[in-house]
């Protein structure tokens, strides 16, 4: 079970399985930068910022993580279950 939701902060994008971003000036390692938190595969660098595929914002990497209110899912699987 996910504990974030991972989207923009600012177009609510949610970023798909084959998104990649490239280590950019770096060591030019094209990844899934949710995969990692940021972190580069090919040289370690961590990234603080996100650039979005859909509307090219660029936002701190950490507000791309969004809390999921596991009440809500709690109830969705306790009515689940009962029916």
């Amino acid at each position: 079970m996910r504990l974030f939701d991972i989207h923009c902060p600012n177009c609510q994008y949610r970023p798909a399985i084959e998104d990649r971003w490239s280590c950019e000036p770096g060591c030019g390692t094209r990844w899934h930068t949710f995969w990692t938190r940021g972190l580069c595969p090919g040289c370690a660098k961590h990234w603080q910022v996100t650039q979005c595929p859909a509307c090219e914002q660029e936002s701190p990497h950490r507000t791309w993580y969004h809390a999921r209110d596991r009440s809500k899912e709690r109830s969705r699987v306790r009515r689940a279950t009962t029916s």
